[in-house]
């Protein structure tokens, strides 16, 4: 059964978010171009102000992408954990070492790191709630695991 658990709990909602800005900027692209290789030689100041709002709605595109679109899936017949981003290398449940909660400077939560006994690891930016319930998660399945606060 594969468990999947999502940074944010409206991620439909930021998906949909996500879809309206990159319509827009592409229209945005597309209004830019015409402009630019003339089909009306018209000049209002509207061209210059779609120029600026193009590459803030491109950063805000990718921003929604990296922080709220993220999730982590757990794969219980096949034995695997990834995540979305790093769907090709898997790592393997049953070689689940550490689990680290990481905490940014001022010592708040920002990210789950799962590492295995060797070289690979990633992480999950999620919240410290959503943390608490895959690592019980993966515990059930691996009791092994080693857990830093």
């Amino acid at each position: 059964m594969k468990v999947v658990y999502s940074n944010t709990s409206h991620w439909q909602l930021a998906r949909w978010i996500t879809i309206v800005m990159s319509v827009t900027s592409c229209a945005i692209m597309v209004w830019i171009l015409v402009q630019l290789f003339g089909v009306g030689g018209r000049d209002t100041g509207a061209d210059d102000l779609l120029q600026v709002c193009l590459p803030v709605l491109i950063v805000g595109v990718i921003f929604m992408e990296q922080n709220y679109l993220d999730v982590l899936t757990v794969d219980e017949e096949a034995g695997l954990v990834y995540a979305r981003k790093l769907k090709n290398c898997p790592i393997r449940i049953s070689e689940l070492a550490t689990v680290t909660y990481k905490k940014n400077i001022i010592g708040k939560f920002s990210a789950l790191v799962l590492h295995d006994n060797g070289v690979s690891f990633f992480d999950f930016r999620t919240s410290e709630a959503n943390a608490d319930r895959v690592v019980s998660h993966l515990q059930k399945l691996n009791p092994s695991i080693e857990v830093k606060r």
